[in-house]
């Protein structure tokens, strides 16, 4: 059976089906939100002249496997629409080798009808690319193929360099650079770390005591970051939160977060306890990259172990968390 398009170039999407590699390379858990988006546009689209979509998607003639238009197919699928304009392009073999395959999806995909270049999607893509390529021929893509990735992706050869490596090998750092917590520069900084205090300590200070011994510390924290919270959110009558002229989401928990990290450093300061005096991040005598740095607890760690290294600085990192509409949007 050979697919074709009716007089009004469109085709039943009955007939379609996703290409095996689009969950691979575009997993619907990632880009739910950006299909609910595009079936909003696509909505005015069909009101305006019938039709969903005004950019085709591209159909193997044989089978119905869609080469571009995934996520018009989804979008369409959730609205219960019946036809899609398409263009019937190249014929698909089930028998295809994985890394060619995805250098011929990637033409379509870098033509600007999909926000490509995010970089959650770019590194995942050069992830799932660089697997294939070692598939096909045994090796990973090199230093100079990387660079030419990143040029056809419309990315500074060293930013995504940076972002490949915070993505391998600092995870939680790489989600702040996606959360818009960190710019990559102070990223790539915290990921180096303290290069020579690489021990941890066995006998370091638990906290876990301290709370029970001074129950004023989290009664301070809560209170008193709760009441920096809603006075920083009070400014200017509440404009952060206005619908209209409103801040960006992001900022609005590194202000929460800021506010516990100040709140608690108050709180373990009042307790009058001299090993637990400590200091914020944004304090002149932290000097390190803790959120809450205990100088006192800090010097008696640092013995010097076979005349050179040292212990981790004695330290309490501050995470805040952000409902972001959906579970699978929420971040902590």
């Amino acid at each position: 059976m050979t697919l074709k398009t009716d007089s009004r170039g469109c085709i039943d999407i009955s007939v379609l089906q996703p290409h095996p590699l689009n969950e691979k390379l575009y997993p619907m858990s990632k880009h739910s939100a950006q299909i609910d988006l595009l079936g909003e546009q696509m909505l005015k689209e069909k009101n305006l002249s019938g039709i969903p979509n005004h950019t085709a998607i591209d159909v193997c003639p044989e089978t119905g496997t869609i080469n571009s238009g995934h996520f018009r197919y989804y979008s369409a699928l959730r609205h219960g629409w019946k036809y899609l304009r398409a263009q019937i392009g190249r014929t698909f073999d089930p028998d295809y080798e994985e890394y060619d395959e995805i250098k011929f999806l990637e033409k379509f995909n870098k033509d600007g009808k999909r926000d490509e270049y995010e970089w959650e999607t770019l590194v995942h893509n050069y992830s799932i690319q660089n697997a294939a390529f070692e598939k096909k021929f045994a090796r990973e893509l090199n230093p100079q193929e990387r660079n030419q990735f990143a040029i056809e992706s419309r990315i500074d050869k060293e930013k995504f360099r940076k972002l490949v490596v915070l993505s391998n090998e600092n995870p939680d750092i790489f989600q702040k650079v996606l959360d818009g917590t960190y710019t990559i520069g102070k990223a790539w900084t915290k990921a180096q770390g303290p290069k020579s205090k690489e021990i941890v300590d066995p006998n370091r200070h638990t906290f876990y005591g301290d709370l029970i011994k001074y129950p004023s510390i989290a009664k301070h924290i809560v209170e008193r970051s709760i009441s920096i919270s809603r006075d920083m959110f009070a400014v200017g009558d509440n404009i952060i939160d206005d619908p209209v002229a409103g801040w960006e989401p992001q900022f609005k928990t590194t202000i929460w977060s800021n506010a516990l990290m100040s709140a608690l450093t108050e709180a373990f300061n009042l307790t009058g306890d001299k090993k637990l005096q400590c200091a914020s991040a944004g304090a002149v005598s932290n000097k390190t990259y803790a959120d809450v740095l205990f100088q006192n607890l800090t010097d008696l760690a640092n013995k010097k172990l076979n005349g050179h290294d040292t212990y981790f600085d004695t330290q309490i990192e501050v995470k805040a968390a952000e409902w972001n509409k959906t579970a699978g949007k929420t971040k902590i």
